[in-house]
């Protein structure tokens, strides 16, 4: 049984010819990868900064860790945030002149005492 084929050889050499065939864009994309990873020519490429500095597996720090100075006078001021939370502020402006009562409210729910047991 013969099997026409129309054409055949000729769809076969043009598919062949678009597998080999690359795109300019493509080829300049490898050429840079290849330039970049240092494979140019015969020589060898450069190690890698991590097998460089050997410093395996370490957890991500904040920017704030590097540098000791702004480090510090973060802690001072979450430090001192803490302190103003644990006493009541003064509302309202304060005038020495004359006495207008308790500026900051009196809260007869709050007690800031310690009991002394057994006594």
């Amino acid at each position: 049984v013969k099997m026409s084929n129309k054409g055949g050889k000729k769809r076969a050499y043009a598919s062949m010819k678009k597998i080999t065939k690359k795109k300019p864009e493509t080829r300049l994309k490898e050429a840079s990868q290849r330039k970049r990873l240092g494979e140019t020519g015969n020589e060898k490429r450069a190690i890698e900064y991590d097998i460089q500095k050997n410093k395996g597996i370490t957890p991500k720090r904040k920017k704030e860790m590097m540098n000791g100075r702004v480090r510090q006078r973060n802690k001072y001021n979450k430090a001192l945030k803490k302190f103003n939370r644990s006493r009541p502020g003064v509302k309202g402006a304060l005038n020495p002149i004359s006495y207008g009562g308790e500026m900051t409210g009196i809260n007869c729910n709050v007690v800031k005492s310690t009991r002394l047991v057994g006594v």
